[in-house]
């Protein structure tokens, strides 16, 4: 009964994604509303912004912030490491988190898609197209039910925000077949554009055999990424004297939400404008808004430029993928 109403929500959900996915004009509608709301906020502000002068303690927190930002992306390709070693592939021969590193900056290319497409192809000729479809589809689904779960510890006197500790239940071994079909079969036409011999029978998926009934060291790994990237968000704050006026957990529960909102709103490379344009509004007026504009766009520039760094990191060290 339990996995029936879990595939019909499955279900549902593919059916909006499709949609969604399908319509290109909302998803460009939705964009470019976000980024207008943002280059508003930055217009009126302008002045203000301008006056802002960066002394030597700013520019402490933000190095600090760029420490860190550079430091949970290593985080986020173990994660991604551990994830397929829960998965039973056999990856003892190939170093995941250069792949990861390495393909990052493609986010930022138009479509936000063409980092999955660099990892799929790489891995395919080692793990085989249907592993590497898993692989590459239920990664980002690991970040967002970490940032997730982390939401609603500044709420946990509402019941409802109980709510977003779900997706991260759908990680358990007896659950994770409905939760792979329904993530692959949404990029499967997508990916099969890429390969043609491939295919998604129950013969296929019955591969897939986690070593454990839960990814937890996959899973604790992303929630640490999450919070150093909340921390690098922090530093940013305080660069601007802004961290005294949100209490921590609380900034911890809006951040996290906002950078899903940014995680999986199509056509959004890397996000850009969406996490910005959320956290101006779910911050209403707890924030002033043009230091808020500062730390935002410092941020952005920040963990931009953390990928730059990790990337070169990784070439400059000839740290290939296999």
């Amino acid at each position: 009964m339990l996995n029936k109403r879990l595939k019909l929500l499955f279900n549902s959900f593919n059916t909006l994604s499709k949609l969604i996915d399908k319509n290109i004009n909302l998803k460009s509608l939705f964009t470019l509303l976000s980024l207008s709301f943002l280059s508003y906020s930055v217009l009126i502000n302008f002045d203000k912004l301008i006056k802002t002068e960066l002394n030597e303690s700013i520019i402490i927190y933000l190095t600090l912030s760029l420490i860190v930002s550079s430091l949970s992306l290593f985080l986020n390709a173990l994660a991604w490491n551990y994830l397929m070693i829960w998965l039973g592939f056999d990856i003892d021969n190939l170093k995941i988190v250069p792949l990861y590193l390495d393909t990052n900056l493609l986010k930022y290319l138009p479509g936000g898609i063409w980092h999955f497409i660099e990892r799929y192809r790489s891995l395919k000729i080692y793990i085989g197209s249907v592993k590497a479809l898993i692989a590459v589809v239920l990664e980002p689904f690991l970040m967002l039910s970490s940032a997730l779960f982390l939401v609603p510890f500044s709420h946990l006197n509402n019941l409802f925000y109980f709510i977003f500790f779900f997706p991260s239940a759908l990680l358990f071994r007896e659950l994770h077949t409905a939760l792979i079909v329904q993530l692959v079969s949404f990029k499967f036409h997508q990916f099969k554009k890429l390969d043609n011999k491939l295919s998604l029978g129950e013969e296929s998926l019955s591969l897939i055999r986690p070593q454990a009934i839960y990814p937890i060291k996959a899973f604790l790994i992303e929630v640490g990424f999450v919070l150093l990237r909340f921390i690098g968000f922090w530093l940013c704050l305080h660069a601007f004297s802004l961290s005294n006026q949100i209490h921590f957990i609380e900034c911890l529960s809006l951040f996290s939400l906002s950078w899903v909102i940014g995680l999986v709103v199509p056509s959004a490379p890397g996000g850009v404008g969406i996490f910005e344009s959320s956290i101006l509004l779910f911050s209403g007026n707890s924030l002033p808004n043009e230091l808020t504009l500062l730390t935002l766009i410092s941020y952005r520039l920040i963990v931009s430029l953390a990928d730059i760094i990790a990337s070169i990191f990784i070439r400059s060290n000839n740290l290939k993928f296999s």
